[in-house]
């Protein structure tokens, strides 16, 4: 407690056990109450699809930077990888596989469909268009949709 003394009274200033213990109490469920909330906004799907465009711009962006054609595909449910060669027409025994370019999708999420290939060539454009199907176990589903001018969009 501060006892200050002005024009001849005392007054107190100063908080009691009881009101920090109060603030601290609230401080506290507050606290607590954001972070459930927080996790409620988390959609496995929308981060799996966010990952697997920023993905596609990166090979994209090495195939470009590095003259060379890379192709993309998937490696199980969960996992993309890309390999590389000189052209997009190059035979089956002239890939190599990058191991500085794969994807691990976040846990709970898959792609539905791994039936697909692209190759993106050395001018950043890809060989075919097509959709990646994304799913989290709550059921919620993107789409990511490499165009054949390169754009990656996420539906």
């Amino acid at each position: 407690m501060v006892k200050s003394i002005s024009n001849g009274a005392c007054s107190e200033a100063g908080f009691s056990l009881l009101e920090l213990l109060v603030t601290i109490g609230l401080a506290t469920i507050m606290t607590g109450m954001a972070a459930t909330n927080v996790s409620l906004y988390e959609n496995g799907a929308e981060n799996g699809a966010a990952e697997v465009a920023t993905y596609i711009k990166q090979v994209r962006a090495r195939a470009m930077s590095s003259t060379l054609a890379y192709e993309i595909l998937p490696s199980g449910n969960g996992t993309i990888v890309a390999r590389f060669a000189t052209t997009c027409s190059a035979g089956a025994g002239m890939w190599t596989m990058d191991s500085n370019l794969s994807l691990d999708l976040p846990h709970g999420v898959v792609m539905n469909n791994t039936s697909w290939i692209t190759c993106i060539n050395s001018r950043g454009l890809p060989d075919n268009n097509f959709t990646i199907q994304i799913e989290d176990d709550q059921s919620s589903q993107w789409d990511v949709e490499l165009l054949l001018g390169g754009a990656v969009r996420i539906l």
